[in-house]
């Protein structure tokens, strides 16, 4: 089987998928030096002036997100 491809697209497809988890945890408010406060009125979660369903938190409290 020839590997030589897989070689080298590989590298490319860590740093890509690297670059996806970091900018979907970006949209929650998680970056690699803080995390921002969110805020829970009703059934909204209201992080970094973006509307979550209020379910998220308890994800968030678990991953120390507060």
């Amino acid at each position: 089987m020839e590997t030589k491809y897989l070689k080298n697209y590989a590298p490319k497809a860590r740093h890509q998928f690297m670059e996806a988890v970091r900018d979907r945890a970006q949209s929650f408010g998680v970056d690699a030096d803080r995390i921002e406060q969110a805020t829970i009125t009703g059934d909204v979660l209201r992080i970094a002036g973006q509307n979550f369903p209020a379910s998220l938190s308890s994800m968030r409290k678990r991953h120390g997100g507060g």
